[in-house]
């Protein structure tokens, strides 16, 4: 199984994980949200390296983080030889949703990182109002 772990500003991956999982029934255990706000960087790779400790039975691990260049993104690159990892800037809740539902499945890390990908952009729909 492939662990998913969130890594967002504040409270924005344990809200979206908790509305999320109303939708989609979580497995425990191979979900992982860490805040960047509340700990400075060192404090916040040694959370980062809990949660993928914490999920030793994965194959690997699919990163969703909210926001490109900015310290949730930035962290995991200290990660990427000591772990499989796919990340995906961007964090929304049709990428979070397919996570949720991909994961369990036997896919590659590869595979599910662009199903969580395609499905994020999918869902980016602009209705144009009445002109």
């Amino acid at each position: 199984m492939i662990g998913i772990v969130l890594i967002t500003h504040g409270c924005i991956g344990k809200s979206m994980l908790e509305v999320a999982t109303r939708l989609v029934e979580l497995q425990k255990g191979y979900v992982q949200v860490v805040s960047s706000c509340s700990y400075d960087q060192p404090e916040l790779l040694c959370r980062v390296e809990e949660a993928f400790k914490s999920m030793r039975d994965c194959n690997g691990f699919l990163v969703l983080t909210d926001l490109f260049g900015a310290t949730p993104t930035n962290v995991t690159q200290s990660f990427r030889r000591l772990y499989p990892l796919a990340v995906i800037t961007g964090l929304n809740m049709p990428m979070l949703l397919k996570a949720l539902t991909y994961h369990k499945q036997h896919v590659s890390l590869d595979e599910l990182a662009q199903r969580v990908y395609d499905a994020s952009k999918a869902c980016i729909v602009l209705e144009e109002g009445n002109k």
